[in-house]
């Protein structure tokens, strides 16, 4: 008796600890990465490749909001694999959770949560400098042409390439000096910007409408960044100075036209001329070819009316319609034809 109980208390006990331990495993311990603010931090996930065809993806949801840029789509160059890639904008410790996909539109597949600490620079940047993050930088500035006019919009383009763009940490203003005036500046806001992921750039486009002539120059952007060995690094923005000429005047055309304008008149009256000929080409050529044509709808008409299987109400119908032409008697004058006519009219006055 007192084995038995023993031998069913040992059971219950391993099956306790084998509940506790399959609860462990599915509470899976989030993974732990270090690394500094505005680092990449890039994982490839495999996918199931019975799921690939039904894949609907499912967002991370970042902890706290704001804390991270997030991205997470199918790799471009790998469709059995799902790109997520995350740079810590603040000095904090992060946690990506809740993504994966869903496959035949119901079942959900969701992968281990992420946890990210993200620590502060080694070495403070400058104060004029906008902070960018850890890696390359690379900068591309496109202004207008060197010459321009007042009035005319101008558009400027900020473009930054490498690891380093993806965490610049606000929209980088503009300011243009002149030289005319050097103690006032314009300001320019991005009109808009875009990242393009996976290839690391962040671009920003300016709209700028010069109101005065002048002579213009950009005031150069600097930018500091930590390179792959964790050194501060600093890099700026050089474009040439920009002219600006007066407003374009607008008069009335000259009394005498130009060259161009008079060739293009030549060229109108020819063309005019030239549809009129064939105009009257097209005509003569119709009223040459309409006796025949007439002649062959009688002769058609002719060979229907007299064939043995019409009947005396169509046969009739046929007649009036040849004898309502106007050009009938011209038309008869060979005389096969009017052998045909005599015959039609000699068939219908016998059966009436």
């Amino acid at each position: 008796m007192i084995l038995r109980t023993w031998l069913l208390s040992a059971c219950l006990i391993f099956g306790l600890v084998m509940n506790v331990a399959s609860l462990c495993a599915q509470n899976i311990t989030p993974e732990n990465h270090k690394l500094y603010v505005g680092d990449l931090f890039t994982r490839k996930i495999t996918v199931d490749p019975s799921h690939r065809n039904t894949l609907e993806l499912i967002r991370p949801k970042l902890e706290p909001p704001g804390s991270a840029i997030i991205h997470f789509q199918v790799d471009p160059a790998d469709s059995s694999q799902i790109l997520l890639q995350a740079v810590p904008l603040t000095p904090t410790r992060l946690k990506i959770d809740r993504f994966g996909y869903r496959y035949r539109s119901t079942d959900q597949k969701y992968f281990p949560p992420i946890e990210l600490e993200a620590k502060a620079w080694p070495i403070k940047a400058a104060n004029r400098a906008i902070r960018a993050g850890v890696g390359s930088l690379k900068l591309s500035l496109q202004m207008p042409p060197s010459k321009t006019a007042a009035g005319i919009p101008q558009s400027i383009s900020l473009q930054a390439i490498g690891t380093a763009a993806l965490a610049i940490e606000s929209k980088p203003e503009i300011e243009i000096l002149s030289t005319e005036a050097p103690t006032d500046a314009i300001r320019l806001q991005p009109v808009n910007s875009r990242i393009d992921w996976p290839n690391t750039t962040r671009q920003w486009t300016y709209e700028w409408i010069p109101q005065s002539p002048g002579t213009f120059r950009m005031k150069p952007l600097f930018f500091a960044f930590l390179g792959p060995d964790h050194q501060l690094k600093t890099i700026a923005t050089t474009t040439p100075p920009l002219e600006v000429m007066n407003r374009p005047v607008f008069t009335q055309p000259d009394a005498v036209p130009s060259p161009i304008a008079s060739g293009s008149r030549k060229t109108r009256i020819r063309a005019d001329y030239l549809l009129l000929t064939l105009s009257m080409i097209t005509l003569c050529v119709i009223f040459a070819v309409s006796p025949f044509i007439r002649r062959l709808i009688l002769r058609y008409r002719l060979r229907r009316a007299l064939r043995s299987d019409q009947s005396f109400d169509t046969t009739l119908a046929i007649y009036r319609k040849i004898n309502r032409n106007r050009h009938l008697a011209l038309i008869i004058s060979n005389p096969a034809e009017r052998n045909q006519f005599d015959l039609l009219e000699k068939r219908l006055f016998d059966r009436s």
